[in-house]
C-alpha cells in the first residue's frame, strides 16, 4: 500500500513539473514569435489571418445553404427513425392485444 501511495505522489509531482515546463516552453515560443515580427514567417501568418477575416462573410454565405441542407437531412432521418419506432410499437401492441407475440427485427 505504501508503494502505491509513493507512486501516486510521484505521479502528481511529475504532472506538476511537466505542466510547469510546458508552460515555460510555450511562453518562450510565443516570445520568440513576437520578436521575429519582421521575418517572412510572421508575414505569412499575418496574411493568412487577414485573408480569413476578409473572406469569412463570403465563406459563410457559400457554406450556410449546405449546412442548412445537412440539418434538414438530419431532421428528416430523425423523423423517419421515430416513425419506424412508433409503427413497430403500434404493431407489437396490436398483436399482443389479440393474444399473439411477435419478434420485430431491429434495423
Amino acid at each position: 500500500m505504501e508503494a502505491l501511495k509513493t507512486l501516486l505522489y510521484a505521479s502528481i509531482g511529475l504532472a506538476k513539473e511537466t505542466e510547469t515546463k510546458v508552460k515555460e516552453s510555450f511562453d518562450s515560443l510565443v516570445a520568440k514569435g513576437k520578436r521575429v515580427d519582421d521575418t517572412p514567417g510572421a508575414h505569412v501568418v499575418k496574411g493568412l489571418f487577414e485573408a480569413i477575416e476578409e473572406n469569412k462573410d463570403l465563406l459563410h454565405d457559400k457554406l450556410t445553404p449546405h449546412f442548412e441542407k445537412v440539418e434538414e437531412l438530419i431532421q428528416k432521418l430523425k423523423k423517419e427513425n421515430h416513425n419506424d419506432y412508433t409503427l413497430g410499437a403500434k404493431v407489437r401492441t396490436l398483436i399482443e392485444s389479440i393474444g399473439g407475440s411477435i419478434e420485430l427485427e431491429e434495423k
